[in-house]
């Protein structure tokens, strides 16, 4: 009966040594994982839906009045991505990306955050182009065409009715 009391309490000696020595040992780990880390600067250049390959993406992040610049280029899937040193570019910074494709020049600009669902990065920010010219029908010329004649008409009407 005493063997398995002193089983038990050196179960439980070493648990209690084992557990603290675990939680301080993940707790540095992770910690010194979080400062190696960088920020990840990332997007997809688009024509008409589809992905332009090797377009130059000039890219500039300003962290407290320092300026960081670099040039990224698109892959075959349109993606680029550039990772730059948390001391040069971090969460709540500023970055601006632009690209000129077919004499096109597209700028956005993003604020760095942290993105929990972007493993292996501390911070990141997303730039998106899309080179694609939108056609918006009510600017077209024939409706521009249809719009003035409509006026010319209504105009000439109230004319005769003496309504104008």
């Amino acid at each position: 009966m005493i063997n398995i009391l002193n089983q038990n309490m050196s179960k439980k000696l070493v648990f209690s040594f084992t557990l603290p020595l675990f939680l301080a040992a993940s707790f540095f780990a992770t910690s010194a994982q979080a400062t190696s880390l960088n920020t990840v600067i990332r997007g997809n250049a688009y024509n008409n839906g589809s992905p332009v390959n090797n377009l130059a993406v000039s890219i500039t992040c300003v962290d407290h009045n320092v300026t960081y610049s670099t040039t990224a280029h698109t892959d075959g899937n349109g993606l680029y991505e550039i990772t730059v040193p948390i001391s040069s570019c971090t969460k709540g910074d500023s970055t601006t990306q632009k690209a000129t494709y077919n004499g096109v020049t597209l700028t956005d600009n993003e604020l760095v955050s942290n993105d929990p669902q972007f493993n292996g990065v501390s911070y990141l920010a997303t730039g998106d182009f899309n080179f694609s010219v939108a056609s918006v029908p009510e600017f077209g010329t024939l409706t521009g065409m249809v719009a003035l004649l409509g006026s010319v008409g209504a105009f000439v009407f109230f004319r005769r009715k003496n309504l104008i």
